[in-house]
């Protein structure tokens, strides 16, 4: 059988596994927050918070920019995930198109923000490839509008010396099993503003109002952590 996908783990990636069922800690633990930690610091942002998955980490950064009844903005290449978000959470799609780099191309997008005035826009950083994020948070600071970056196929990708997810106001990432920081399942929203974390706490574990239990295991968090180290030697490869 010739596989689609082939994650590579390592015996240190085994002994954490092996060391979280002999603790007895297999959620809520300190993988969990060593990964936080840790991929905060790699992206260069104040917060990070695991998730289940991408799609569950778009929909939360979304509730908490507090899109429903709002328009927000995406590209018309993207996996589903990033419109069906935008519908969980209780927005109304604007699809622009991209440009010949396949991500959101800004002069369709000034276009849209002009006719529909957005509260969102989330521009996808697709195969690696980051979106203009220069001409993007131009036109978020000339009208108004939040940037959610979709970096969910982004991983340690650069924009003019920071990272993919570090560019916007918030980003959702995706640890799915073909990723190139792979959990098997698990994702992520990222930001450095203190009301947009404080925001989004309240909707991953029984919040303030009626939220979800979104958080991921002990075991993935271990395997995540294992793999960040590696995720820039394996980007490279992969190029």
């Amino acid at each position: 059988m010739i596989r689609i996908i082939e994650p590579r783990f390592s015996e240190e990636e085994k002994n954490i596994v092996l060391e979280i069922l002999q603790s007895g800690q297999i959620t809520r633990g300190k993988w969990t927050a060593l990964f936080q930690e840790e991929f905060a610091r790699y992206l260069g942002v104040k917060h990070v918070f695991t998730v289940c998955s991408g799609t569950v980490a778009l929909f939360v950064a979304l509730k908490a920019l507090g899109v429903e009844g709002e328009r927000v903005v995406v590209p018309a290449m993207s996996f589903m995930a990033t419109i069906d978000a935008v519908y969980l959470a209780g927005g109304v799609p604007v699809v622009v198109d991209v440009d010949q780099h396949y991500t959101m191309d800004p002069n369709q997008l000034e276009d849209a923000v002009k006719r529909y005035r957005p509260k969102v826009v989330v521009p996808v950083h697709l195969y690696g490839q980051t979106a203009d994020m220069d001409a993007i948070m131009q036109l978020s600071e000339r009208y108004g509008f939040y940037v959610l970056e979709d970096s969910a196929q982004a991983h340690g990708a650069m924009w003019k010396g920071k990272k993919a997810g570090s560019l916007g106001h918030i980003s959702a990432f995706s640890f799915y099993a073909s990723k190139n920081l792979p959990m098997g399942e698990g994702g992520a929203v990222a930001t450095s503003d203190d009301r947009l974390a404080a925001e989004i706490k309240k909707w991953i574990d029984f919040g303030e109002h009626p939220a979800f239990n979104v958080r991921i295991t002990e075991f993935q968090a271990g395997v995540g952590y294992v793999q960040l180290r590696k995720l820039d030697e394996n980007n490279q490869r992969r190029r």
